[in-house]
C-alpha cells in the first residue's frame, strides 16, 4: 500500500512542476536552431529536474569529483552514463543541466505526445535499427555541438539494463570525442533502478538512496585503440558499481 501512496504522491508533484516548467522549455525550444541552445533554456530545464528529484524525495550522494568539474561553458565534454532506470534522465540533467548540451536519445521517444516535440527540437534522435540513419544523426550531432559549443550526453549502452549491470558500450561516443576534441566524463549512477525499475512506473519507498560517481576527464588519443579505451571505461563503471554494492 505504501508503494502506491508514494507513487501517486510523487507523480502528482511531478505533474505540478511540469505544468510550470514544460511550457517555458517549449517556448525556448521554438527558437531558431542558432538561438535555442541558450543558457536560459538549460537553467529552466535544470531547475525543473531539481524539482523532480526534490519531490521524489531521493537522497543523492555525490562523489567529491563533482566539485572538480571544469567550466564546461568554455570547455564542453562528452558525458557518458550507465542506464538502468527512467530516473537516470532527470539525474543526468541534475548534474549537467546548467551547461549547454545536446542529448543523444532513441528515435522512438519522439512518438511520445507533447514530450516528443521537445525531444525533436533539443535532442539528437538515433534509430539503432538503421545504422546508416544513425551515422547521419551522429554527424548532425557533431555539427550542432561544434557550432554551438555544446556538451553531449550519451547512454552508451543504448538501452536500459534489466539488472543494473553494465552492458557493452556502443562506440559512437568515441567518434564524437575525437571529432569534437572533447574529453570524456564518465558518470556512474547506482540505486536508481532500485527506486524505479525498467518497465515499471511504481516507485519503491524503501529504496531512496542514489549514489553518483563522476570520473576524471579522459582525453581520446590517437595512440590508444578505440576498443581498449571502451573496455577501460566499461571497467571503470563496473568497478564503481561493485564498490557501491559492497
Amino acid at each position: 500500500m505504501i508503494i502506491y501512496y508514494k507513487t501517486i504522491r510523487t507523480y502528482l508533484f511531478w505533474a505540478a512542476s511540469s505544468l510550470i516548467f514544460m511550457p517555458l522549455c517549449f517556448m525556448l525550444a521554438l527558437l531558431p536552431e542558432n538561438k535555442r541552445y541558450n543558457r536560459l533554456y538549460y537553467w529552466v530545464a535544470s531547475t525543473w529536474n531539481q524539482f523532480l528529484i526534490f519531490f521524489g524525495c531521493f537522497y543523492i550522494k555525490k562523489s567529491q569529483e563533482i566539485e572538480n568539474l571544469p567550466n564546461f561553458y568554455k570547455h564542453p565534454a562528452i558525458f557518458i552514463l550507465n542506464h538502468s532506470s527512467s530516473l537516470d534522465i532527470p539525474l543526468a540533467e541534475f548534474i549537467v543541466g546548467k551547461y549547454p548540451h545536446i542529448w543523444i536519445s532513441k528515435k522512438e521517444y519522439a512518438k511520445i505526445p507533447i514530450w516528443g516535440f521537445l525531444l525533436k527540437r533539443m535532442h539528437s534522435l538515433m534509430n539503432k535499427n538503421n545504422p546508416r540513419e544513425s551515422l547521419k544523426e551522429l554527424i548532425r550531432t557533431y555539427q550542432i555541438a561544434a557550432k554551438n559549443k555544446l556538451s553531449v550526453i550519451i547512454f552508451p549502452e543504448g538501452t536500459r539494463s534489466e539488472t543494473g549491470k553494465i552492458n557493452n558500450f556502443n562506440s559512437g561516443f568515441i567518434m564524437l570525442a575525437k571529432k569534437l576534441n572533447y574529453p570524456i566524463i564518465p558518470i556512474s549512477i547506482f540505486g536508481a533502478n532500485l527506486i524505479m525499475k525498467k518497465n515499471s512506473f511504481l516507485i519503491n519507498p524503501r529504496a531512496s538512496d542514489i549514489k553518483i560517481n563522476i570520473g576524471k576527464p579522459t582525453i581520446v588519443s590517437k595512440e590508444k585503440n578505440d576498443k581498449d579505451l571502451i573496455l577501460e571505461i566499461e571497467n571503470w563503471f563496473k568497478q564503481k558499481l561493485n564498490q557501491e554494492k559492497a
